[in-house]
């Protein structure tokens, strides 16, 4: 059984300071967390649980995520800067297709309203009428509508990432939530909530605390090799963690690699990374690949560039600033850093990328 860890008065964490352990809060499912009452620098007093004190920035909300009180003038009139960037930002996710984020907005027919769009200061009084601050963004009720005032709102974070159109929505017992509010109601971390539901594919009871899990129902017996066990008698013998298993089979890892304990698995690898871990790094250790594969992929994950003498005079080409440290002996960062524009010269020469 693991220890309790021992909390005392005045003991800080982030700018909280304890005061005393208040009582408990039981889970649906039976877990237990502990919780204190907290003083922070600002002078609130908070109540936070042990999990929520682990974060070396922990605090009583006060902390603001963007600079408060800043003003400008826009078209002779005084304004609130956060609302003018806020502006920006909607035309920005609606008009401009380089945006990164156009197509879940203009890409999907969403449109800014004539009457904001035509005036700014139409939208700047509505926006200050209807209770907009820093602390708040602004959020559209229907998600396939336009930015009007009837389809808009100023709520807070939780609230505007609860009414993605992306959100996992859950049902049980004729009551509907998203995980990040059946996180809140059950007390459970939303990704235990998905790793119940999509890993160990219990109920939605089961994922959400209300009803008890068998986990010997859920072990899963893994044949390699020509040995089979099941999860747990297989991390007992690699000497790792049974949920690390669960994770790979998770992501859907194949067989050799969900049972290698030195693997390090690698989410959303890109083509030059993929070509990287598998010409260089799997090819030197298995001596799959030659020297010329190894230089080969060197040449295709690198940018070309070229040395040029202060007075402009073309030196020499060279396959990444890699290759060229090992051509001059010029320190490779020295080279970047010129590269970058947050230098003139490396070694007494010019570097640019190659056109």
């Amino acid at each position: 059984m693991t220890a309790r860890k021992k909390i005392e008065k005045g003991q800080k964490f982030g700018k909280l300071t304890v005061i005393k352990e208040v009582e408990q809060n039981v889970t649906p499912c039976g877990t237990i967390q502990r919780k204190f009452l907290c003083k922070c620098e600002c002078g609130n007093e908070v109540v936070r649980t042990m999990a929520a004190l682990r974060d070396p920035y922990a605090d009583c909300g006060c902390k603001k995520r963007y600079i408060k009180g800043k003003e400008r003038t826009y078209k002779g009139r005084v304004i609130k800067s956060f609302l003018f960037t806020t502006f920006e930002g909607i035309k920005k996710r609606c008009y401009d297709e380089k945006f990164k984020q156009y197509k879940d907005y203009g890409g999907h027919g969403i449109r800014i309203c004539d009457e904001w769009m035509n005036d700014f200061f139409t939208f700047y009084d509505w926006a200050i009428e209807n209770g907009a601050s820093e602390e708040l963004t602004i959020d559209r009720i229907d998600n396939n509508g336009d930015y009007c005032p009837k389809n808009c709102r100023w709520v807070d974070r939780f609230t505007q990432a609860n009414n993605k159109s992306n959100n996992r929505v859950i049902e049980y017992k004729g009551e509907s939530h998203t995980i990040a509010e059946w996180s809140r109601i059950v007390g459970l971390t939303q990704s235990c909530i998905s790793w119940r539901l999509d890993a160990m594919k219990t109920s939605v009871g089961q994922a959400l605390g209300y009803e008890a899990i068998n986990f010997k129902l859920h072990v899963q017996p893994i044949t390699f090799n020509g040995v089979t066990l099941t999860i747990p008698q297989w991390a007992k013998r690699l000497n790792v963690s049974k949920y690390l298993i669960y994770s790979r089979l998770r992501y859907g890892l194949p067989i050799e690699d969900v049972l290698n304990p030195n693997y390090k698995q690698r989410r959303g690898l890109n083509e030059i990374q993929r070509l990287k871990r598998s010409l260089t790094s799997r090819g030197e250790q298995n001596g799959m690949y030659g020297k010329k594969h190894t230089e080969d992929a060197k040449r295709k994950m690198s940018k070309p560039i070229v040395q040029f003498t202060i007075d402009g005079d073309f030196v020499a080409e060279y396959y990444g600033a890699a290759n060229a440290h090992e051509m001059t002996g010029i320190y490779r960062q020295t080279i970047v850093s010129v590269l970058k524009g947050r230098g003139k010269t490396a070694g007494g020469f010019i570097w640019k990328y190659k056109e």
